[in-house]
């Protein structure tokens, strides 16, 4: 029988961390789990999916706000992270611009590489299908 957790898990250093919009990538034996915040993407990471340890921020910026929805894949030796964000300047959280940025560590640091879209554009996700990179 598995046993069951109860949300919210705590993490390693006994705090509750909120983690709105995760995404989790598993990668060499590990999970990492991607959130939304004001200040950045937050990253986490644990061997067993219950057990968590915060790691700070994946990527952030003093010049944005409002990093929304982020999602990670592993392709060719590199982690490609796709994730929203607004301008500091913007007062409305609905102003994201859809984003790309680099790292080759899956805790960052992650490197602005290329802005998709510049009018609202949220909830991204990549997917590989039969060779071929889609995102959705």
């Amino acid at each position: 029988m598995q046993e069951m957790f109860c949300n919210p898990v705590p993490f390693s250093d006994g705090k509750r961390h909120t983690n709105p919009d995760p995404f989790i990538l598993r990668w060499c034996g590990r999970y990492y789990c991607y959130a939304t915040d004001e200040a950045g993407v937050k990253v986490s990471v644990s061997e067993d999916m219950v057990h968590w340890e915060y790691r700070g921020y994946a990527i952030a910026g003093k010049e944005y706000h409002h990093y929304w929805a982020p999602s990670v894949i592993y392709l060719n030796g590199l982690f490609y992270m796709y994730y929203s964000n607004t301008p500091a300047k913007e007062p409305d959280c609905h102003e994201e611009h859809l984003k790309l940025a680099v790292s080759e560590n899956p805790l960052g640091p992650f490197t602005y590489r290329k802005t998709f879209f510049e009018k609202f554009s949220i909830d991204s996700h990549p997917l590989m299908w039969n060779g071929e990179l889609y995102m959705f």
